[in-house]
């Protein structure tokens, strides 16, 4: 399995364990960028998207964005149709 596949498989994963009930009856559905963010919701501090798909980070200490250059292709928003820049840092922020 490639680094690719392994990253969106854990991915996919967390989805499911995030919603649950968007996956009923086991019937596979693309993943969206709304189940990736219902996914990472749970870590401490998410990160969230700008309106043209860009990740980034609020610090409230210092009252700042952090942009951090990765983006979620949303005319292509399926998991599977990201780029692997995209893949490594959601399966990055989603690892326990």
């Amino acid at each position: 399995m490639t680094q690719r596949e392994q990253n969106i498989e854990s991915i996919c994963n967390a989805c499911i364990e995030a919603n649950p009930d968007g996956y009923e009856f086991g019937v596979p559905r693309p993943k969206r960028l709304a189940d990736v963010l219902l996914a990472i919701d749970k870590r401490d501090s998410p990160p969230a998207v700008t309106s043209e798909g860009q990740f980034f980070q609020y610090d409230p200490e210092m009252g700042s964005i952090h942009l951090s250059g990765i983006w979620w292709n949303l005319r292509q928003d399926d998991l599977t149709l990201q780029s692997d820049e995209t893949l490594t840092f959601i399966a990055d922020l989603i690892a326990p």
